[in-house]
């Protein structure tokens, strides 16, 4: 019996209510998990929260499993990997100044005054990005307001009329 078979078993037992069958596939496959989602988003914590989501819709789901599909650990990456991503997507918990994504362009050969102008680089263009998105907030704001003072002003003279009717 290959690793896959195994874990495809497992699956199947948690879809049969096993919660022993869970626990195994946690120890066997977690490790390797929280690996992959630490690639998709960068931070041990997120990719943690991505594992742990990711068990608790195996064990909801385990019954829409099907072995003829594919192999257990081909659906449980999967999950994973859309869990993930939605996490991405979702929260927007993905900060430019990461130190990441700061020194992306730099290498060893580097010197100590390049990384500064690198970083410094890196720190303009999260400026630059924070600057647009006040921005963008700023222009819809008049639109929101003379909306909301519209709507305001209806509820008003709809109250005075009934009023004088009465």
């Amino acid at each position: 019996m290959t690793e896959a078979d195994a874990i495809s078993l497992l699956i199947e037992a948690c879809a049969g209510g096993d919660d022993q069958a869970l626990a195994q596939l946690h120890q066997r496959e977690g490790g390797r998990m929280i690996g992959v989602a630490l690639r998709i988003l960068k931070r041990r914590t997120l990719a943690e929260e991505a594992m742990q989501d990711s068990f608790v819709l195996v064990w909801r789901h385990a019954s829409r499993f099907d072995r003829s599909l594919g192999n257990g650990r081909t659906w449980l990456y999967a999950i994973l990997r859309h869990r993930s991503l939605e996490i991405l997507r979702k929260e927007s918990r993905f900060d430019l100044t990461d130190d990441m994504v700061v020194f992306e362009g730099a290498s060893d050969a580097d010197d100590a005054e390049t990384l500064m102008e690198k970083l410094d680089g890196a720190s303009r263009l999260a400026q630059r990005f924070e600057v647009a998105r006040h921005q963008q907030h700023a222009r819809a704001l008049p639109r929101e307001v003379a909306r909301r003072d519209s709507t305001d002003r209806s509820r008003t003279a709809r109250h005075h009329r009934c009023l004088a009717f009465k």
